[in-house]
């Protein structure tokens, strides 16, 4: 299956700048591999119904969840040298 060069180049361009790229189609699982594979996409949700796109979508919108940081009830742990 080829693909134009320019999506190809374009790809490139939006990963080489570090923006997350993912492939929502609903191709079969081994089609959309190999597609995403020729294309440098690493991500790939594959049989995606159309009415379950904007759900998959609106899931990688969204900010992820912050680190929990400890509480300051907790006890911070340090080490000692005894003498």
């Amino acid at each position: 299956m080829p693909t134009a060069t320019t999506l190809h180049e374009g790809l490139q361009t939006l990963l080489n700048e570090c923006v997350r790229v993912v492939m929502l189609t609903g191709d079969n699982k081994t089609t959309a591999d190999a597609v995403a594979r020729k294309l440098g996409i690493t991500e790939v949700d594959a049989e995606i119904l159309p009415e379950h796109k904007s759900e998959i979508v609106a899931r990688l919108r969204s900010p992820p969840p912050m680190s929990a940081s400890p509480r300051a009830s907790e006890p911070t742990w340090r080490s000692r040298a005894r003498a």
